[in-house]
């Protein structure tokens, strides 16, 4: 059961009578700022004390909270009813802007400095919680707001989850790999709670070739390559993987690395593993079993969950990446268990 409250005080609640709403509705997605919709009449208590972007509405699910929003768009019908579109907390973190900084040294870094300056600007403040750190960076930032710079510079180059969770007054900030995100133990099974699915499968990120240019040595200003090591050629191919879809090339760069034959070496390993694999998108739709039977658990937001399909192969699991839900209907909700990875096509052999 979902319940809202506005300013802690008491907005919507399906058990109890006198606060109409129209078509309360709670999206979230991954890596994207939540929302909250609504449309309030005038028999409600809290009918014109809704204050655009100062109030703050709480989103309860059986009693936890999962959501804190603003409202940041509203429009009032010719009877007098109001649509509000409120946005999660995390939009705050764009309302101020991330100044151009120079970091050099772990990707988490980065994470930790963007949300000490958010702190040190906003009202809010947010928490570190699980931030992974998956390698180095050598950038120097521009003017961009807060979360929009996680998602640039962070998530757009390195991958993983950035999300909030909320605990009373605290709002924490996670950035996690997809594979240390919870595991939730009701199974999506075909024929049962399953409701849709389709998988995709693209080449436009698969590579029989790979040009390695790495870092300025000291005393130079220039890249280096690997053609003092590779008979003068600065390309490496993988011979099968040319076989099969012709030559299509990519250049790497790995700032950290000077030396030709360490760059050779990098350059063989990425052309090893990423040569023989496609981009895969997967999509799943689900109801939630809970929504009828509050004997079985819930689903939860940005909790990894395993789907079964005998007549598809299927039988893995993926990331609760959306969910759509109708407040005063969550039989209603429509669930997205949704990932993309590189998986193996054939096995291919040795480069050139």
């Amino acid at each position: 059961m979902y319940t809202i409250l506005l300013d802690n005080e008491m907005f919507f609640d399906p058990r109890i009578d006198g606060y109409p709403l129209g078509v309360p509705k709670l999206v979230r997605e991954a890596n994207k700022i939540g929302t909250l919709s609504f449309t309030i009449y005038p028999p409600h208590p809290a009918y014109g004390n809704i204050a655009m972007l100062t109030s703050v509405f709480s989103v309860l699910k059986d009693g936890e909270l999962i959501y804190r929003g603003r409202p940041a768009y509203s429009k009032r019908t010719f009877k007098g009813a109001i649509e509000y579109k409120c946005e999660e907390i995390t939009a705050i973190m764009n309302d101020f802007q991330f100044r151009p900084t120079q970091i050099t040294g772990g990707a988490d870094e980065l994470f930790r400095q963007v949300v000490a300056s958010i702190n040190n600007r906003s009202s809010v403040q947010f928490a570190l919680g699980t931030v992974m750190n998956p390698g180095n960076i050598d950038i120097k930032t521009e003017y961009t707001g807060h979360w929009d710079a996680l998602q640039k510079y962070l998530v757009a180059e390195f991958g993983g989850y950035i999300f909030p969770q909320y605990e009373n007054n605290t709002v924490t900030l996670n950035w996690m790999k997809e594979e240390d995100l919870p595991e939730a133990e009701q199974v999506i099974r075909f024929g049962e709670n399953m409701t849709d699915m389709f998988i995709e499968m693209d080449s436009q990120e698969t590579f029989s070739g790979i040009i390695p240019i790495g870092g300025k040595p000291e005393g130079s200003d220039e890249k280096i390559d690997i053609t003092s090591v590779n008979n003068g050629r600065d390309v490496i191919y993988n011979a099968d993987a040319v076989d099969l879809y012709g030559r299509r090339e990519i250049m790497k760069e790995w700032p950290d690395i000077t030396d030709p034959q360490e760059l050779m070496d990098t350059g063989n390993a990425w052309i090893r593993e990423n040569a023989i694999k496609f981009r895969q998108s997967v999509q799943i739709s689900a109801v939630d079993l809970h929504n009828a039977n509050y004997g079985i658990e819930s689903f939860s937001y940005m909790h990894r969950i395993k789907a079964e399909s005998t007549r598809h192969g299927l039988s893995e699991r993926y990331l609760l990446s959306r969910e759509e839900v109708p407040l005063d209907r969550p039989t209603g909700t429509k669930l997205t268990l949704g990932t993309t990875r590189r998986t193996f096509s054939d096995s291919l052999g040795g480069t050139t």
